[in-house]
């Protein structure tokens, strides 16, 4: 929740940035969060996995970050616990560039 909290400023700020969290739990009830997050006056958007996408992004136990730019390649990435608001701050600037 901590990485939720501190990007919605982030995406407000940088309203070209499109942000999504993709579910790991396929059966997860994401219109009931997507709601509570709509609720809240966050503008992050939640989704399920496609296909094998998680696996493919070598994802399989533990929450990610995971950024692309405009070409799809991988430009960050972190595992659960690690990263910063500092860290997304700097990555999204680079992105608008």
């Amino acid at each position: 929740m901590r990485e939720l909290r501190a990007l919605d400023p982030l995406s407000k700020q940088y309203p070209g940035i499109d942000v999504y969290i993709i579910s790991m739990d396929k059966r997860s009830d994401l219109p009931k969060i997507q709601k509570k997050n709509d609720d809240k006056g966050r503008t992050l958007t939640f989704v399920s996995p496609l296909g094998d996408s998680l696996r493919n992004l070598d994802i399989v136990t533990r929450s990610n970050k995971i950024a692309f730019d405009q070409s799809g390649e991988i430009v960050y990435r972190a595992s659960m616990g690690k990263g910063s608001t500092k860290d997304w701050e700097s990555l999204f600037q680079e992105l608008t560039k």
